[in-house]
């Protein structure tokens, strides 16, 4: 399983921060730590329940000064992709995904993100 490490979210965050043009840094260290065990904590959870955990862990624990919905989505997505899966954001999904991020159901999330995901292109392609 290829696992997400603080450095990825910290990568995410600075990004996302800095494009939103939000406070970048780290609120809670503890946070941010538990935010990277929530997938694990889905014994027999498959990819989508596991990277609906990571998301929904990062929105409620708020490691971060700001942009913490962006990051959960953007940590969904980066958790997805070395399956070879894509997270499919339409403009016009972003207050569905934003409410289900900010709510407690996870199962809902869960098939949120199951629908929204598809094949990633090949490598060779995104250069």
């Amino acid at each position: 399983m290829s696992e997400l490490v603080a450095r990825d979210l910290l990568f995410l965050h600075g990004e996302l921060a800095r494009y939103l043009r939000q406070p970048r840094g780290v609120a809670d260290p503890a946070a941010l730590r538990l935010a990277l065990q929530a997938p694990g904590g889905v014994p027999g959870g498959d990819l989508f329940e596991q990277a609906a955990a990571l998301a929904q862990a990062i929105v409620h624990a708020r490691p971060f000064l700001a942009a913490n919905l962006a990051v959960a989505a953007a940590a969904a997505a980066f958790f997805l992709r070395p399956y070879g899966l894509a997270l499919e954001l339409p403009a016009a999904e972003m207050t569905a995904l934003r409410s289900l991020l900010a709510g407690a159901d996870r199962k809902a999330l869960t098939d949120w993100l199951r629908s929204h995901t598809g094949a990633a292109p090949p490598e060779d392609a995104v250069r």
